[in-house]
């Protein structure tokens, strides 16, 4: 097992994974392998993957349908009852009783909708057919689940297909025809400047976690950071006297954001000042933000920051920590900033997940209707 895996949540993962029987867990502890050695992903995303396909399986040897959101869906072909959602399934005398205890509470719904009732056998991930993923998909949306949730767990799950096929456990791929959920444009909710500087400016400074939490907030802003990529951001990656941070972002990719001055003022005091009288524990000490216990900060702590944030400043709208990576790239459109830039800063592969913010830019769209509208009365050149 590597290293980089936590050692509880692993043998948390197998219990469950043994459920299902051992064909599903000797695949499921393989595939664990090769996410975190050949494709080098990240802990967050390789604990995403095995939940995904965790639940696939569940739902495979179950053969149990999801329920409806507050609804009950009736039982076929000799199937469990459904049940709604926040609900324990009921144990049916003779039968295993629900998975219990879930990766995380992202799964809690998932799991407690099916309920695995049987031994692989010929349900081992091998002997899977594109007719069963294709019913397990039609489960996916009798959940109402979102067409991008659905399109994740069915990348996972070709992913371990992929692996198996190439460790000569699986001789095809039953995924690999399966097309993916159309997923609509969503446009994302974004701050305006002056949302953002009330909730800076709301920041209690005379807390023990001001001057921490504020720094968290303007290091969102000002460099596009996601939450993971913030709360695991080392002090050994901050070059503050050149105006720079290397930040590991999806996939172990590493990549160069430069600083504001303001940021790197602000950087500088809370790491001169503040940071240094934190007490650390052990294998915590290179972390820059540290919880009141002296451990690494999670996503959930900066998620109840952003939220109280926005209420202390007064706005109603729905905002979490990724809102401040919008604004960033957003308020950088509208400044003129060249869109390949803000790629790079982002840290995003394909231009075409970038271009998003052009469309969020109110600026931008009414200068290209100026200047290209044949009714705009500007004259082409």
């Amino acid at each position: 097992m590597s290293p980089r895996l936590n050692v509880s949540l692993a043998k948390r993962q197998e219990q469950l994974w043994g459920r299902l029987g051992s064909a599903w867990l000797r695949a499921l502890k393989g595939y664990r392998s090769w996410l975190t050695l050949e494709k080098s992903l990240a802990p967050q995303s390789i604990e995403a993957y095995l939940r995904d396909v965790f639940q696939m399986g569940v739902w495979i040897t179950g053969q149990a349908a999801p329920a409806n959101r507050g609804q009950a869906a009736p039982a076929n072909r000799g199937q469990a009852a459904p049940v709604n959602r926040g609900q324990a399934a009921p144990v049916n005398r003779g039968q295993a009783a629900p998975v219990k205890q879930p990766l995380s509470p992202e799964t809690e719904d998932l799991s407690h909708a099916y309920k695995p009732r049987m031994e692989g056998g010929n349900l081992a991930p091998e002997n899977l057919t594109k007719a069963m993923l294709r019913e397990w998909l039609a489960g996916l949306s009798d959940l109402s689940l979102q067409a991008s949730s659905q399109a994740r767990m069915l990348s996972a799950v070709k992913s371990f297909y992929l692996y198996l096929e190439q460790e000569g456990m699986a001789l095809h791929q039953p995924a690999a025809l399966l097309e993916l959920p159309r997923r609509g444009r969503k446009l994302p909710t974004v701050l305006s400047v002056e949302e953002v500087n009330r909730m800076l400016d709301c920041v209690d400074m005379s807390a023990p976690e001001g001057h921490r939490n504020r720094c968290m907030l303007e290091l969102m802003y000002a460099c596009g950071l996601r939450v993971s990529e913030l709360v695991h951001l080392k002090r050994s990656d901050l070059q503050v006297d050149l105006g720079l941070i290397m930040v590991r972002g999806k996939g172990s990719r590493e990549r160069l954001v430069p600083l504001g001055t303001q940021t790197a003022r602000a950087l500088e005091t809370y790491l001169t000042q503040v940071r240094l009288t934190h007490k650390e524990l052990k294998g915590h000490e290179d972390a820059v933000f540290l919880s009141k216990n002296g451990r690494t900060l999670t996503r959930m702590v900066v998620f109840l920051l952003v939220k109280k944030q926005a209420a202390l400043a007064g706005i109603t709208k729905v905002v979490g920590p990724h809102t401040f990576r919008h604004a960033f790239a957003t308020h950088m459109v509208e400044a003129g900033a060249d869109l390949r830039a803000v790629q790079e800063m982002l840290g995003h592969q394909s231009i075409l997940t970038t271009e998003i913010y052009t469309h969020l830019s109110r600026d931008y769209l009414r200068e290209v209707v100026q200047k290209y509208h044949p009714l705009s009365g500007l004259r082409r050149l």
